[in-house]
Order: C-alpha cells, then structure tokens, then sequence
C-alpha cells in the first residue's frame, strides 16, 4: 500500500517520497466512501495520514507545508492540544516567528475559553522567557479553574522566577485546599522556604516547624535546631534535634547540639550521655571534650 510504501520512504529518508505516497494514500481516504468500515475510522485513517504528512515535511525543512497539515487536523480536531503544541513548535522553533507562533495558542485560548488552553500558552510564554505575559495567562487561566492543580502550578511558576510573596499567596492557597499529609508538609516546607529568601526569619521558622509537624522530615528539623541554637531558645533545640536522632542516630550535628543545649540547662547527665559519642568524631571531639571537662 502507499502507506507501508512511504514507511520505507522515511526508512530510506527520502522524505519528498514519502509525502508523494502519504497524499496518494490521503487522498484515496477522503474520496472514499466508507463500506467495510465506518466514517469514523475513515476518519482515524485521515487523521495519521495527515500527521505523517506534517512530520514527513517538517523532516524535510518544508515547515510551512508541515502548517498547512497540521491546519487541516485542526479543522477535524480543533481543540487537539497535541496538535496545537506541535503547530507551535514548528513556528517558534524551526520557522522561529514567535508572533505567529503565540497568536495560534492565543487564538486558541480566546475561543475555548478553557483552562488548559491559557495553561498551555502561559507555559510557552515562560519557556521563552516573557514572564509578563506568562503570569497574565497563568491567572486568566485561575479564574476560569481555581483547583489545586492550578495553585501548584502558578506558585512553581513564581518560585521559578524569585518571586517568593506571590508564590507564598498560591501555596496559602493550596494549603487551603487542605491535601494529603504529604504534600501539605512539602506546601509548609516551600513556604519556610520562601521566607528565607525574603529574610524573614520567624516566618521560615514557623513554617518549617508546620512541616516537620506533619512530617519529621531530619533534615529540615536540623536547620530548625540550628536556628534556636542560635537564638538560645535550648528546648526547642532539644526537640528538633531528638527528632534528627530519631531517624538519624549517628548525625554528629544533631548530637552536639543537643549535647550543648543540655549543657546550657545545667542537665549534665543527659549532656554527658550525647557528649561522650562525640570525643572522637573528627568534627566536634574538641568541642565536646572541653564541654565535659567543664561538666566534671
């Protein structure tokens, strides 16, 4: 048949060939009328007839003609986005007219009016780097679903650009939809997160305590014993590290810190018992030696 003849065509690269047998075989599908089959796997046929069509050009540079395919499926299929992305690839990467290229998914979103269609605009613009426009689809696309998906979404697209207030607002938001355990303790944790870069301090620390709340999590609960370390707040030292050596029990970080903070509580006995494992670790032995000679 032409179709396994242009198979070996494109086996064979010699794509021109290939097109000549794939519109033979087109052609013989639209003039057909169905009998043994039905119209609508008539259809199917006309449909992988066209999309081998617009491979087989874009294989062969001819991009506009591999358009005009595409084109001809959206007519069957207009709301296929696989085809709309592929339409806007060959526009933006190989004809490289970014104009024509975001006016197909734009032209798209308007009429449908559908989520996933500004999804996948807001997608294209950030890829590209126009980050304006992104963020003008991602909440066009809000309003017309406002779900979980979507605040994941929109608040990975701020994380991704530095934005962190706005991402912060977004996982507010999926925080609020009140997921599985899980993700609620990740949602906690990129928040913390964010407070950071925005140098708030108590916030982050709020926050990641939410998290290791929800999920013991030794590493975030090592940076939170870190912080009152620091801030000489030496119970909640005591709990978060504990929490570290419950998972982790040879985390030499953990159990000077928490050895120290017994120390500072005058309870010498448990303060002994973390410091004796750490006279020979090469990190803290010095440290934790002096502190029980102190002790005795």
């Amino acid at each position: 048949t032409h179709v396994d003849l242009a198979y070996e065509s494109i086996e064979a690269s010699i794509f021109t060939e290939a097109i000549q047998h794939y519109e033979t075989a087109l052609n013989i599908y639209k003039n057909n009328t169905p009998v043994r089959i039905s119209q609508d796997e008539l259809d199917e046929y006309v449909k992988g007839a066209l999309n081998n069509l617009a491979i087989a050009s874009k294989s062969s540079y001819d991009f506009e003609a591999a358009l005009t395919y595409y084109d001809q499926l959206l007519e069957m299929e207009p709301n296929n986005a696989d085809v709309l992305n592929a339409k806007f690839f060959v526009l933006k990467d190989d004809i490289k007219d970014n104009a024509r290229a975001f006016q197909v998914l734009e032209d798209y979103a308007t009429v449908s009016n559908d989520a996933a269609a500004y999804i996948m605009l807001a997608e294209g613009y950030a890829q590209s780097g126009d980050i304006s426009q992104a963020e003008k689809a991602y909440l066009k696309a809000e309003t017309l679903r406002s779900d979980a998906d979507m605040f994941t979404r929109i608040a990975n697209f701020y994380r991704a650009n530095s934005q962190w207030e706005k991402a912060n607002i977004y996982l507010e938001k999926l925080a609020a939809t009140q997921p599985e355990a899980s993700i609620l303790a990740v949602v906690y944790s990129q928040i913390g997160q964010n407070y950071n870069k925005l140098n708030n301090r108590s916030k982050m620390i709020e926050y990641l305590e939410k998290s290791v709340n929800i999920n013991p999590d030794p590493r975030i609960a090592l940076s939170i014993a870190g912080h009152y370390n620091g801030v000489k707040s030496w119970s909640k030292v005591i709990q978060y590290s504990t929490i570290v050596l419950s998972a982790e029990p040879n985390n030499s970080d953990a159990r000077i810190l928490r050895g120290v903070a017994y120390y500072q509580q005058k309870n010498y006995t448990a303060a002994k018992a973390d410091l004796e494992r750490l006279t020979s670790d090469p990190k803290y032995g010095n440290q934790a030696q002096a502190i029980l000679k102190a002790i005795k």
